[in-house]
């Protein structure tokens, strides 16, 4: 391996040879490397924006879920506040909000 070593170094032409084989070997891993990175970037890319797609669905079908059982206890529950302090008002106005979820998801289960 030496002696071939010494040989390479000793003939001009072929030390050319070995040179630009080893500069087209080092373009090829640095053109591998930049496909490599492109390739991961635009992978993460669709990955962040199908996850952000999804997360906007789940929050759209929690706004639904939530806002429907609301307006149905704003419609058919009024609780009068004069004779309740802020904590008693809101403790009711909550236990009918969950009656009327309950009521809602039992509907839609049948």
């Amino acid at each position: 391996m030496l002696k071939t070593s010494y040989e390479v170094l000793k003939h001009e032409k072929t030390r050319k040879l070995f040179d630009d084989s080893l500069v087209i070997r080092i373009h090829q891993n640095v053109v591998r490397d930049y496909e490599i990175e492109r390739f991961s970037r635009r992978f993460k890319d669709e990955v962040a924006r199908i996850s952000a797609q999804e997360a906007k669905k789940r929050r759209a079908n929690q706004a639904k879920k939530i806002v429907v059982p609301l307006q149905r206890a704003e419609q058919t529950d009024f609780i009068p506040k004069s004779n309740l302090d802020d904590q008693a008002f809101e403790d009711q106005v909550m236990q009918r909000v969950l009656k009327a979820a309950k009521k809602q998801k039992i509907m839609m289960e049948i």
